[in-house]
């Protein structure tokens, strides 16, 4: 499907919101979105794109807006933010600096059971928490991601095949409840409570894309380089974004977006 960028919207001094059009003929709220207790909060649709405060989020939009049946999905089992399959409408999400978004899935991954499917390769949940074991952990991750699009519960997916199906982009920066209650006055009670601190303890070590070898650094940049490419619109260019991010003439030719594995076999779209 086709993604057109239609304008830009300032929502706040220093940050922004990108609008986009596209081609899909707009379904009735009331067949859009079920399980809404008041029909003045009908929607917009919140897309969760993975470790970009999605969890505060939904506690913040409350049991008037369904974590369910919203938009069709591909058919992974990550709870609340399996990728969409096509454009939703009437829809936001909010995006984060790529490299940002994969030390703050280092810090949270160290804390779940998955973690230990890296121990016979070396890496144990009880290691230092330094550069040397994020490089290990992003070597192990990637290569787990080629057979498995849905690893660390669909948290390496890049952000791109999810921001590609909405309307509007919040960035992750500065004041975020503010930013997300300017972006549309249907979000303006919007009180986010809830803070992920998960991240802090990385900074004692000094973690970070600074410290990937070269070879890390690339992978980094190849897996999301639609983000490094069409997020800079909203985010800016990221520190760490490859040079051909910021050529207006280079082409993604393989789409990350494109198809979706699971144990080695493609997912979605299903061959026919």
């Amino acid at each position: 499907m086709k993604i057109l960028l239609l304008h830009t919207l300032v929502v706040a001094s220093h940050v922004r919101a990108i609008v986009l059009e596209t081609s899909t003929t707009p379904v009735t709220p009331g067949k859009r979105i079920k399980g809404l207790l008041r029909s003045d909060l009908q929607g917009p649709i919140f897309v969760h794109i993975p470790k970009t405060a999605g969890t505060s989020i939904w506690k913040a939009l409350g049991s008037n807006f369904t974590d369910s049946g919203r938009y069709p999905e591909v058919p992974f089992f990550c709870m609340k933010h399996n990728p969409p399959q096509e454009h939703v409408p009437d829809s936001w999400a909010v995006v984060r600096d790529p490299c940002d978004r994969l030390v703050s899935e280092f810090a949270w991954a160290r804390l779940q059971g998955w973690y230990n499917r890296y121990k016979a390769d070396g890496l144990d949940s009880h290691a230092t928490p330094d550069c040397a074991t994020f490089n290990k952990w992003v070597s192990l991750v990637m290569k787990a991601y080629k057979t498995d699009s849905e690893v660390e519960d669909c948290h390496m997916i890049p952000q791109w095949c999810y921001a590609s199906k909405v309307d509007k982009l919040v960035p992750m920066v500065g004041d975020l409840e503010q930013n997300v209650r300017k972006v549309d006055k249907r979000l303006a009670f919007l009180k986010l409570n809830s803070t992920n601190h998960h991240s802090h303890v990385l900074k004692k070590y000094d973690v970070g894309c600074g410290c990937l070898t070269p070879e890390n650094l690339k992978a980094v940049q190849e897996h999301f380089i639609e983000d490094f490419v069409h997020l800079r619109q909203v985010l800016g260019t990221s520190k760490y974004a490859p040079m051909s991010a910021s050529d207006p003439n280079f082409v993604v030719k393989d789409s990350k977006c494109a198809a979706f594995h699971r144990n080695g076999k493609q997912l979605w779209p299903v061959r026919k």
